[in-house]
Parts: structure tokens; sequence; C-alpha cells
């Protein structure tokens, strides 16, 4: 199974519709077409199936492909371009789909590293520094973590910095459930060395407000706006390398989306690439509770509405920029299978944006996908080498057309 060279699968079922939005959900090909080695096609084969039309379906198998079948019932079957027959007993249909799914992440999890779905790994890092602000004094070509104490806050970021690119990429950081990761925690470090450029990973202060918090929005305190800060510190390492703000991207997912928006806002002429992100505090339903918990935390107030309009840019991206008569180059990117998102986030920042001062479409892009998953609804991150590819090109300034991303652009090959 390791001796393939997995570049993703084609689903050769077209009847089985949920099962290839799950497979779409896991950013895998549906293209009947391509012929390229090493490829494995899945065919996911219901009671109707004969033996006979499954092995017909290998027949269609360009040479140099696999088939792997999955079947309800068991099948015995053999064929020169069979990778295998998984038997996938179960009591209905969605359970038959969860089990698929199963298998797949299965499948992914053993590949060796150097595949497209298991790219090369560097270590964590067992270096660390410690500074006391104003102190900080960034390290290049060597990838370490960091701690910047702030007057009894600690600000803290995984650093790999490097003297040989002109670009600097800043992560937020997503929500996480508190208990299960431990603080600090940088997501997506193991990314780093994927990137032409340097990287630094934020965590975000704010957490330490309160145990009880998964994301913390960097909004701070009534008397500290830790974006602010973190955005200084993060002028400081740019300074140390000999960058400008234009050479700075911020990107974030989810509450880390959030996070780039307002970061980039507050540094004129960095850029923020934000995925499926919060966009506003004083959203209603589902996350009114975790929000209003933020602000009681951080701010004192019950609720959002409660917060008063001097504090109201540490909750709302719009009310950020709107604060700092500034909109920074971005790219926000929503699925619109995350319904609760659509609704609450970005369909109202959608409606808003426009009648900010000095919004372009064309350099203030908001584009849609659409991608399921069974387990994970519609919020859910792309693929890491989906997303690192718009990294990519939102460094050198080539920005997708239109405001759709299609099924092959979400396709991680």
């Amino acid at each position: 199974m390791n001796s393939v060279d997995f570049n993703g699968f084609r689903n050769l079922d077209r009847n089985t519709g949920t099962i290839a939005k799950v497979l779409e959900s896991k950013s895998m090909r549906c293209n009947y077409r391509d012929k390229s080695p090493g490829l494995i096609a899945l065919a996911v084969v219901g009671n109707g199936y004969t033996d006979d039309a499954v092995l017909r379906i290998a027949d269609r198998i360009p040479d140099g492909q696999s088939l792997w079948v999955f079947s309800p019932i068991h099948r015995r079957l053999q064929h020169p371009k069979l990778l295998r027959c998984t038997h996938v007993p179960a009591p209905n249909r969605r359970v038959f789909q969860r089990k698929v799914l199963s298998h797949v992440d299965a499948f992914l999890k053993k590949l060796p590293q150097g595949t497209p779905f298991s790219p090369h790994r560097l270590p964590f890092p067992t270096e660390s520094r410690n500074y006391t602000w104003p102190q900080y004094s960034p390290e290049a070509d060597i990838r370490h973590t960091v701690t910047v104490e702030r007057e009894g806050v600690p600000f803290e970021f995984f650093s790999d910095l490097r003297s040989t690119t002109d670009k600097l990429v800043v992560f937020g950081q997503d929500a996480l459930t508190r208990g299960v990761l431990p603080l600090p925690y940088f997501f997506r470090w193991k990314w780093s060395h994927r990137i032409e450029a340097s990287v630094m990973i934020l965590n975000d202060p704010t957490l330490y407000l309160d145990d009880s918090l998964d994301a913390g929005w960097w909004i701070g305190t009534q008397n500290r706006d830790y974006a602010a800060e973190g955005v200084e510190i993060v002028q400081v390492a740019m300074n140390k390398l000999g960058l400008k703000p234009e050479d700075v991207l911020f990107v974030g997912i989810s509450a880390g989306g959030f996070s780039a928006l307002q970061m980039a806002t507050l540094l004129p002429g960095s850029k923020a690439i934000s995925e499926i992100p919060y966009l506003t505090l004083f959203a209603g339903g589902h996350i009114e509770k975790v929000a209003n918990q933020a602000i009681s935390s951080c701010l004192g107030f019950e609720s959002a509405q409660e917060v008063p309009e001097s504090l109201t840019s540490r909750i709302d991206v719009i009310k950020r920029m709107e604060q700092a008569g500034h909109i920074p180059d971005f790219l926000v990117i929503q699925n619109d299978q995350d319904r609760r998102h659509m609704e609450s986030q970005y369909g109202p920042f959608k409606v808003n944006l426009p009648n900010l001062e000095g919004f372009n479409p064309s350099i203030h892009k908001l584009m849609e996908y659409s991608q399921h998953s069974l387990v994970k609804g519609g919020h859910f991150p792309l693929h890491e080498n989906v997303l690192l590819r718009l990294v990519d090109n939102m460094l050198r300034g080539d920005l997708p057309i239109g405001d759709r991303l299609s099924n092959e652009e979400i396709t991680i090959a």
C-alpha cells in the first residue's frame, strides 16, 4: 500500500452523491478522464451492482492505475487492476458512508512522507527564547519558540525567520479545546518549511484570561489591545529582516481568520488571507454564548451589545476597519456549506463591506467554494496544499479571478 504513488481518488460511481461530496471534502479528485499513472480510483458500489458490473469498472481504469472497491456485501473479485475490495458491513446508508470515510482516513494516515497527503515534516524545535518587552531581539535561520513578556502578559510564538527570503507570513490561532490542547499551541507549525517566506505562528494571550475560553479573538482587556501589541512584536521581526509592511501576510482560519484581518488592518500595507472566519462577535445564534463568555472575561461586559463604541473594534472586523480608516488587501474564503457562518458571519460582512470608504473588490476579495463532510459539516479548513497554494499566490500578488473557487482549485494536487 505504501508503495503506491498516491495522488488522489476518482469516484467512479456517479449515483452516490453523498459519498462524492465526502470525497470532495477530503480534497480528492473527481476526474474520470485523468490518465495520470499512480492514481487510485475509488468505486463505492451498493447492492445493485453485480460482480460483473464492478469488474467492468475495473476494465475502464487507465493503465498504470488501480481500483479500490467498497461494498456493503462481501465480494470475491479478481482483476489485474484491482487494488482491493473492502467489505463494509453496515445497518444503514449513513453508517456505511461513515465507515468508508474511516477507511479512507486510515489509508491516508499510513502514507509515507513525501506524498501529497503526507508531505515531509521537520520536528518541532527544542530551542526557546525568553524576552521582556521591548528587549525582543529576533533571530533568523534557527527555528525556535519565543516568549515576549509584556507587562505581565506572555506573547508566545513559533519563529522560523529566514535571512534568505523577502516575505513574512504570520499565522493566527484557531479555536481549540482547552484541556485537550495545551497552551501555548501553535497551529500549522509543521507547514513552515514548505513556505517560501519567514514564518511566525502566534498563540493568543487572551486565552490566559479565562481557562474556560476556547477562543480569545485577541480581544485583550479594556485597557490593553492585544492585537495591536501583537502587531508591534511582528513589526520588530519585520524590521530585523529588512522588510516592509507590504512584505507581510497574515493568515488565519476560523478564529484565526478574525485576528488575521484585525492585525492586517493595524499594519497598513500588509495583507491577509482569512478562511471560514469569524468576523463579528455581535452575531447571535451558535456563536452568541461563546462570544459573550469571551467578552465578559476580557472586557467585563455581559454581551456584545453592552460593549461601548470605543471598544467595538476589538470584537468586529468592520468596526476595526472603520476605526483605523483603512482596509487591508485581503482574500476572505468561505465554504458555502458552512451554513451557520454563512448566515451569522460571512453574510453580514459581505453586505456591509462595500459601505466602507476605500472598498475595492479587486483587492478586497471575497471567494466562496463548496465542500461538505459527514463528520464536520461545512466548518473545516481547506487541505494544507490548497491553502499553501493560495498563500504563495498572495505573496506574489497573484489573486484568484472571480468570486468562486472551483472544485479543481480546491483539490490538493
